[in-house]
């Protein structure tokens, strides 16, 4: 109606001033100034109807952009029916766009959620703004707490067991390098890991960020560690076993024909006997190195662990009735949820249970009272069994070396329990740690292994 109106005065305008110019043309002269008060009337009424179409158009436009700014779907253009239609067509396609975005950044997000590597997203003052699971797995939620309380300048509340990665983690990302990578060694109360970093910086949504990458390289490395070893043994195996074998053989063949010798005299009698005695001796070596060696051949195997979910308890319980024997005068403490199911091979398991017992039983052996202590937890994606023994503890100079082949402390040792262990959790996905060692750095009694269920 509006634009109607508007046609009609412009050309009720454009009429008068034809009208003006022709009656100067014809007459010679202006108009009287009746005449010329009407047309003065009709031109200004019709620029002011060219101002208000103008303002009107304004302020659609500025509508239609404000409608676009706030997201606002509802503003509807009065008399603008093109600018409307181009208005809801900008409307649809921005909206298509904004979804394509939002898909685009949940899948992402749900992307980095999956991710073994942990990404944390920092500030330009260091605070936390985002972080994946991995990476809360990894430095844990307490420390990403103790972090928060850290970079508040509440450093009295971060908690000193945190002090060295809290500041080994401030100096990283205040080191003036836009972009690095390298290693970290992470401090756990117990224990430490190698991490894998990468520090990238730049902007996000026009704010300066910090994106840090974290990886575990443990396992990686014990599992190389684990598979040098392997390699190591199957050759000393094959090796020693290709001597052994017919050595043994030729003993025997020669007690047998020292067995049907008959001695000339009392004095080779005598020599005989020793010679016999000499030949069993080696026999019986030879027979021990053979099943020595056998025993080796089991950490030079690969494992297929046949995983099932389990409730710990009732795996270890069944442990202790078969270990009864070995336990009897040992006090037993024993923590573990009876709801709390871990991802096993119950056979592989067994062994490793058993294996660690037994060390833990001898550790105690010396004492007036044993006491060994079976506790399970859980945080987060992992579950823990910690076996810890009032004995002696493992001295700093060994506690290096526990899960090496061939090392032992012990008399009668072969040094492959834990290293066996050790390789068993691993296929399984696990892992078998010493968190407590115990000795003369530690306040503890005895020492303290972790069985890490993957």
């Amino acid at each position: 109606m509006k634009n109607s109106a508007f046609a009609v005065w412009l050309g009720v305008f454009t009429l008068a001033i034809v009208i003006l110019v022709v009656s100067v043309i014809n007459a010679h002269k202006m108009p009287g100034p009746a005449v010329m008060l009407l047309l003065a009337l009709i031109v200004l009424t019709a620029l002011h109807m060219v101002w208000r179409q103008f303002q009107l158009q304004q302020n659609q436009i500025s509508a239609a952009l404000k409608s676009l700014i706030n997201q606002d779907s509802d503003v509807k253009l009065a008399n603008a029916p093109d600018m409307q239609a181009l208005l809801e067509e900008v409307q649809q396609a921005i909206s298509q766009n904004r979804t394509a975005a939002e898909v685009q950044a949940n899948y992402l997000k749900a992307l980095v959620a999956q991710l073994d590597i942990g990404v944390v997203e920092f500030d330009h003052e260091g605070h936390i703004v985002n972080s994946n699971p991995a990476a809360e797995r990894l430095v844990s939620l307490d420390f990403i707490h103790a972090w928060r309380a850290f970079t508040s300048g509440r450093s009295h509340h971060a908690g000193l067991s945190y002090r060295d990665n809290l500041n080994r983690l401030h100096e990283l990302l205040h080191n003036g390098k836009s972009n690095a990578r390298g290693e970290l060694i992470w401090h756990y109360p117990n224990r430490k890991e190698t991490f894998l970093y990468s520090k990238i910086q730049g902007f996000i949504g026009g704010q300066p960020r910090t994106l840090l990458t974290l990886q575990s390289i443990e396992k990686q490395m014990v599992a190389q560690e684990v598979k040098a070893y392997q390699q190591l043994v199957k050759v000393l195996t094959h090796e020693v076993a290709n001597s052994i074998t017919p050595m043994v053989s030729l003993t025997q063949s020669a007690q047998g024909f020292a067995d049907r010798l008959e001695p000339a005299s009392p004095e080779n009698a005598e020599q005989l006997q020793d010679l016999q005695e000499a030949l069993t001796t080696v026999a019986r070596r030879g027979q021990h190195l053979t099943e020595f060696m056998n025993s080796f051949k089991a950490l030079s195997q690969t494992v297929n662990a046949r995983l099932t979910t389990t409730k710990l308890a009732e795996s270890v319980n069944e442990v202790l009735r078969l270990m009864a024997d070995k336990t009897e005068g040992v006090k037993l403490s024993i923590d573990i949820p009876e709801t709390l199911d871990v991802t096993i091979d119950p056979a592989l398991f067994e062994q490793v249970l058993i294996n660690l017992l037994t060390n833990a039983v001898e550790a105690t052996s010396e004492q007036s009272k044993g006491h060994i202590t079976i506790t399970a937890t859980q945080s987060g994606e992992h579950s823990y069994l910690d076996i810890t023994d009032n004995g002696p503890g493992i001295h700093d100079h060994t506690a290096a070396s526990i899960f090496v082949p061939f090392f032992t402390t012990k008399t009668q040792g072969s040094g492959i329990g834990l290293p066996l262990a050790r390789s068993l959790m691993l296929s399984q996905g696990g892992d078998l740690v010493l968190c407590s060692q115990g000795g003369s750095q530690s306040e503890e009694i005895g020492a303290r292994f972790r069985v890490v269920f993957g």
